[in-house]
């Protein structure tokens, strides 16, 4: 099942959605904003999500937001943090707990994000990722060689994983 919603759906619809694989919820002018800084964490009632989109809504999805909806929807194998208020990253460390992770974007177009290599290097345990989208390097700290080091770290991991 596969639902992409850029309308003004209430938080508790969502989340009676219950057995939804896929979200996508995107909003792609600033100006409109359909959800609120704490909507987000009723989308932590679905657990059995494998892909989760939350692009562009800014203040609705923070650290806060970002580290519930890790810990409580465990199957996730692509998400798209994109253009979200991640403000310390602090949300590294519940997301590079998705082993099951393949796919992870922490763009940020206005970067208004604090990538840091150290925050980064939480997400070598990821031994499944195959896809890492962080925009620009060197606008939030990290360098190209930085970024090299994170996915030798990560190659490194799934080397192992075979040979185990």
């Amino acid at each position: 099942m596969w639902l992409d919603i850029d309308f003004g759906l209430g938080s508790a619809q969502i989340a009676g959605l219950s057995r939804l694989k896929d979200l996508t919820l995107t909003c792609e002018h600033h100006e409109h904003k359909w959800l609120e800084a704490g909507d987000a964490l009723a989308l932590t009632a679905l657990t059995g999500l494998t892909s989760l989109c939350l692009r562009g809504l800014d203040a609705a999805v923070g650290d806060l937001e970002a580290t519930a909806l890790a810990c409580n929807v465990p199957q996730l194998r692509d998400l798209d943090l994109s253009d979200t208020s991640l403000d310390s990253m602090v949300c590294l460390a519940a997301i590079a707990k998705l082993t099951q992770l393949t796919k992870l974007s922490l763009r940020d177009p206005y970067e208004r994000t604090t990538l840091s290599q150290r925050g980064l290097m939480l997400l070598t345990s990821l031994s499944r990722l195959q896809e890492l989208d962080v925009g620009e390097v060197e606008a939030g700290g990290v360098t190209a060689q930085g970024l090299g080091q994170i996915w030798a770290a990560v190659r490194g991991q799934q080397r192992q994983q075979r040979v185990g």
